[in-house]
């Protein structure tokens, strides 16, 4: 989804997200202090076999490795970079599409030094099928075209429209949905050529259902549309929207209306609204399309401390099917969440203790997983959770079924995992550095993949 304006449209999942991810989406960071190496922006390939990321000292460079040896380590670029660098990986897993400070936008093998020009941009995706990287270019201080070019091998760039604010690709390749202008009008065009149709005026933020047929978006007025992406056919589904959500299936919208968070479903293609509940703080939908877990505030409090500031908001937690209102408690007095893929359970955190619980969505007993977790997140394959202590900052892994710690290292600052769900990539600090390393979920040895020695400290 693209917002225009900044919103929460799953206040509880978005925090904890937020933090687990950021190192390692390349987000802004502060600088570190003068005289230290520092990595970021660790990007596994999408078929877990190579990484890619930005380390030593000033200036950065731009490396690749595989995930388990660091044999064929390859400084792909030396130009500088920084924190906000772009940076992904094509979908067969062979290149790596990246900006620079300058931003130049370049394509290079992952394990080659052959970085390949491609223009200028101040963002940029990669097309599901990898066959195309589409961007935005600056063309004065406050305006950006839109561009297509080819991968891997760039061509003659075509220009998809001009003022062009921001810019989502369908999942089948063939269309671009964005708006433009100082109004930010909704447009949508097929990537092979400049054909823009315009859907409607006034966007506030908007998706794209999975199967490329729909754009779902808001207006200025707050009212939520639907309308196929290839004309403009507006249908109203409801007004006074605070966030929404289209299910993977690409067949319904979840949102919540009003001061009072009404949690409503109804169909993409017609206003036909399901009231969920009420007093919804907020929510997600389950990766299969049928369950939305969601959030309210507890009449459950918490202090785990003497302090004012020690007082922590707690939660509610609720699941419901998409289609019909029928809400499940799942437990009381929740900081936050996350659903597992094959959306059969949920792992979640209670204050204090910091206890990482898991549950099935449809009720149950919880099982305590761990307690002085300060960060987790869930594997892909829905088995196991990876998380951080608070008090050490040593990582381990569990399955989520059991609760089954296992110490993986210590004193580890960042990580997350390879997306077929069996290797952890992490960083840990030295003196004045930092390393990153690998290593299986649940048994085996690290891989130091690079090892930053210290820079030279200023006098």
């Amino acid at each position: 989804m693209v917002n225009k304006v900044k919103q929460t449209i799953r206040p509880i999942v978005n925090i904890i997200l937020a933090s687990l991810v950021m190192f390692f989406a390349g987000c802004p960071q502060p600088a570190p202090p003068p005289g230290w190496s520092y990595i970021f922006s660790v990007t596994p390939s999408p078929d877990s076999s190579k990484v890619a990321f930005i380390g030593s000292c000033v200036p950065n460079k731009l490396y690749g490795s595989f995930i388990t040896s660091n044999a064929q380590l390859t400084t792909i670029d030396s130009t500088m970079f920084i924190f906000s660098t772009m940076l992904q990986i094509t979908p067969d897993s062979a290149m790596v599409v990246y900006t620079n400070t300058k931003g130049i936008l370049s394509v290079s093998p992952i394990l080659a030094s052959n970085p390949v020009f491609i223009d200028y941009a101040q963002s940029f995706q990669i097309a599901p099928d990898g066959k195309m990287v589409v961007y935005l270019k600056n063309v004065s201080a406050s305006t950006a075209s839109l561009y297509v070019n080819s991968l891997p091998q760039p061509g003659i760039a075509v220009q998809i429209d001009m003022d062009v604010n921001t810019f989502l690709l369908t999942q089948d390749s063939q269309s671009v949905v964005y708006t433009k202008g100082s109004s930010d009008n909704l447009y949508s065009s097929l990537l092979t050529a400049s054909l823009p149709v315009s859907i409607d005026t006034g966007v506030n933020n908007f998706t794209v259902t999975s199967d490329s047929k729909e754009v779902v978006y808001t207006n200025t007025s707050n009212d939520l549309f639907s309308s196929p992406i290839t004309a403009s056919v507006p249908v109203q589904i409801d007004s006074s929207i605070v966030s929404f959500q289209v299910t993977q299936d690409g067949q319904r919208i979840v949102y919540t209306k009003g001061s009072s968070g009404d949690l409503y479903s109804s169909p993409i293609t017609t206003s036909s609204p399901v009231l969920i509940d009420t007093g919804v703080d907020g929510f997600t939908v389950t990766a299969d399309s049928g369950s939305i877990i969601y959030t309210k505030s507890s009449a459950l409090t918490s202090q785990c401390g003497s302090m004012i500031w020690n007082v922590i908001p707690l939660n509610d937690l609720y699941s419901s099917p998409v289609t019909t209102s029928v809400p499940v408690l799942i437990d009381r007095g929740i900081t936050n969440f996350i659903v597992t893929q094959d959306s059969k359970k949920i792992v979640y955190a209670k204050p204090c203790g910091s206890t990482l619980y898991s549950s099935p969505l449809t009720a149950g007993i919880p099982v305590q997983i761990d307690s002085g977790v300060m960060t987790f997140q869930v594997t892909p394959d829905s088995n196991y959770v990876v998380y951080t202590k608070v008090s050490s900052n040593d990582l381990y892994s569990s399955t989520i079924a059991m609760g089954t710690p296992v110490l993986i290292d210590t004193k580890v600052s960042d990580f997350t995992m390879t997306p077929d769900s069996k290797y952890i990539l992490y960083i840990k600090p030295h003196a004045y550095g930092s390393g990153l390393y690998s290593s299986p979920l649940t048994v085996g040895s690290p891989v130091t993949i690079d090892e930053n020695p210290p820079c030279p400290r200023p006098n």
